[in-house]
């Protein structure tokens, strides 16, 4: 085992070889977020925020439960790159990189602390783990979500931050609250990650209420502002209800559904996490062997805060999807680079079977990750699109640009392949269900309704299975029932066409 520590030495010290192999495994474990199935959340992002583009407004003409952030971001790949997935796949791994390269900074700061010895092979070990477990597609999903784009402003968030506390320039200060606002607006509870930030402010400025009030009214200034700006635009355009209730009441009603059991799976997704979580709490344990620490240590203590709220966001919501782990991954690495004796001592049998513990679940979330980008080219998924890609040629061949359809279907990947705008400004079924079936309130069906009766759709998709989960929302499919009647079938999905429309 003494060997193969060496080799290990060598491969850290050797940084043309390591900087070779870092480009390596990103490349391989990238492979599956570009070519992640075409049906995913991407659309449903990407179409909200073309429609912003395009000058309507957003939750009222385009609606998804999400604070407008990430609809501004698709908004922009818009404007720039069109409709291209190739292009916006080229710019989200470019984002990629700029959050690879802020956790490098982010990690060097904490490794000349906790390694002064040994920060460099630290670093290049916690940049290792990082663009592994960070690329992988259970992870990254598709790379276009709120997770993917709010690492960037969660590493500026905690850089600058970091910088204040050296400086003590408010300027740096102001910019972390900056980041902090982003995060929000992208999805609220990425503010938890803050508390480390709010902890240690109070530390330093407890003792002037002075202090106190400047560094908390700089700090939090950001976020006052862009809430603002956001109550006034949204109510000088009489949508402010709108606003309230896609960025957070659904959201919050979403989560009760979520541990209710009603929205996802739950045993599934955390058998996907387990080979994270499993290393990681052996790595925790380690961490916190170093508790005395949290008294003398700030970045010690801030980082311990900060994996408690990573591990809140992660299982807070209820529902386990792996992407929402995502966001926590540079605190997740940061306790894995803690353990540098494991890493650096590794011939020690102790060590070695945490390693290999660690090793293996990279290998079987490797392989995880891998069936994504199967799912691209065999199998069931690659199957279903094909079918959406017979039913999109059937619509176009058989309706104007301009006419509407519902794709009553989970997502927008068939109003983007039929090159269709949808009758409503709903465009996933799974929205108007979990209202319906959970008593949310929100009366979204009856809206999809009312936007239905005005647009006035040529064609509604839907399931020939009338057991499958969106056929349980009783008043839209009497309303289909009442108004389209079927018109071409295929494998799964039948063609309902709207009775205005027949006979033309």
């Amino acid at each position: 085992m003494q060997k193969v520590q060496d080799y290990f030495n060598k491969f850290l010290e050797s940084k043309r070889v390591f900087w070779i192999f870092l480009v390596l495994v990103f490349v391989v474990v990238r492979m599956a977020v570009w070519f992640y199935p075409y049906d995913s959340d991407h659309w449903i992002f990407y179409y909200v925020g073309k429609a912003i583009a395009n000058g309507q407004l957003l939750y009222v003409d385009a609606w998804d439960h999400k604070p407008p952030l990430i609809f501004e971001v698709n908004a922009f790949m818009h404007l720039v790159f069109g409709e291209n997935l190739l292009l916006h796949r080229i710019f989200l791994t470019a984002l990629t990189l700029l959050d690879i390269f802020l956790f490098y900074k982010l990690v060097h700061l904490f490794s000349k602390e906790f390694f002064r010895k040994n920060a460099e092979k630290i670093t290049k070990i916690a940049l290792l783990l990082y663009v592994f477990w960070r690329n992988l597609a259970q992870f990254a999903s598709s790379g276009n979500n709120t997770e993917n784009i709010g690492l960037i402003f969660l590493l500026l968030m905690f850089l600058t931050f970091f910088k204040f506390y050296k400086d003590k320039k408010l300027t740096s200060l102001f910019l972390s609250g900056v980041c902090l606002s982003v995060l929000f607006y992208l999805k609220p509870n990425f503010s938890l990650l803050s508390i480390p930030k709010l902890i240690e402010i109070l530390l330093m400025s407890y003792k002037s209420i002075k202090k106190f009030i400047i560094n908390y009214f700089v700090f939090g200034s950001a976020f006052l502002l862009q809430t603002a700006f956001w109550v006034i635009y949204f109510n000088s355009q009489n949508a402010l209800k709108d606003f309230w209730v896609a960025s957070f009441a659904f959201s919050s009603a979403y989560a009760k559904s979520a541990w209710g059991g009603n929205v996802s799976p739950q045993s599934i997704f955390i058998f996907i996490m387990l080979p994270l979580l499993v290393p990681l709490a052996i790595f925790t344990v380690n961490f916190l062997k170093d508790f005395k620490k949290i008294k003398t240590n700030m970045l010690y203590r801030f980082l311990l805060f900060a994996l408690l709220s990573a591990l809140f966001i992660g299982f807070g919501i209820g529902s386990f999807y792996p992407y929402y782990f995502l966001i926590s991954m540079p605190i997740f690495v940061l306790i894995f680079a803690y353990g540098e004796d494991i890493f650096l001592k590794i011939a020690k049998p102790k060590n070695l079977i945490i390693t290999l513990i660690l090793l293996g679940g990279m290998a079987v979330s490797f392989a995880m990750s891998s069936k994504q980008l199967l799912n691209s080219f065999s199998g069931p998924v690659k199957g279903e699109l094909s079918e959406y890609q017979q039913i999109a040629n059937y619509v176009k061949a058989n309706s104007d640009k301009n006419d509407k359809i519902v794709a009553y279907t989970y997502g927008a990947v068939l109003y983007r392949m039929a090159e269709r705008d949808s009758g409503s400004r709903f465009i996933s079924a799974s929205v108007l269900l979990l209202d319906e079936r959970d008593n949310y309130g929100f009366n979204l069906s009856q809206t999809f309704i009312d936007d239905l009766e005005k647009s006035k759709p040529k064609y509604w998709i839907i399931s020939k299975d009338e057991n499958s989960l969106y056929y349980q929302n009783k008043k839209i499919i009497l309303y289909m029932l009442n108004n389209y009647t079927p018109e071409q079938e295929f494998e799964n999905y039948t063609v309902w066409k709207n009775k205005d429309f027949c006979g033309n």
